[in-house]
This record gives C-alpha cells, structure tokens and sequence, in this order.
C-alpha cells in the first residue's frame, strides 16, 4: 500500500468512553490512535495523527507495519468504519 494510499483509507474503530468522549483506533497500524469530545473530532484527530506517522516512517526509511484490511480483528460490539482523508 502507498502512502498516498494509506494515508487516504484507513480503518478506524471507534470507541464510546465512559465520560462522553471518543476513542478512534487505526486497525490497519497499530499504534495509531487519537480522541475527541465527539466522534467527528475523533475521526479529525485520528487523522492529524496518522499524518504524523506516516511523515516519521517516510523519514526515517522504515517499513510501514500495515494489517492488511481482511486480517483486522474488529470487536463487535464497536463501531469500525473507512475513514477517507481528502486533505
């Protein structure tokens, strides 16, 4: 998967917390995961995240540990959904 590609589709799983807020975790990178008062700013936040990922693993010259897509283990009692990052 390209950068370009990856950076624009991911998965995300979100997370209702006990306070109110939201937990948004990229299934496809581990590691990947950010939260916000409501789900649209998780999903916004999750995103500036997976940015700055993706810039330090370009950087650095690693490998990116994508999951492919049908390998993600997604809990089911939890909201998972394609995030399209258009910008």
């Amino acid at each position: 998967m390209s950068v370009e590609t990856a950076i624009n589709n991911f998965l995300v799983e979100l997370i209702p917390e006990q306070d109110g807020s939201f937990s948004a975790i990229v299934l496809n990178l581990p590691g990947v995961g950010s939260c916000g008062d409501t789900e649209a700013e998780a999903i916004e936040n999750v995103k500036e995240a997976l940015i700055g990922v993706m810039e330090e693993y370009t950087e650095s010259g690693d490998d990116v540990p994508w999951i492919v897509a049908d390998e993600v283990v997604r809990t089911s009692n939890r909201r998972s959904l394609w995030v399209r990052n258009d910008g």
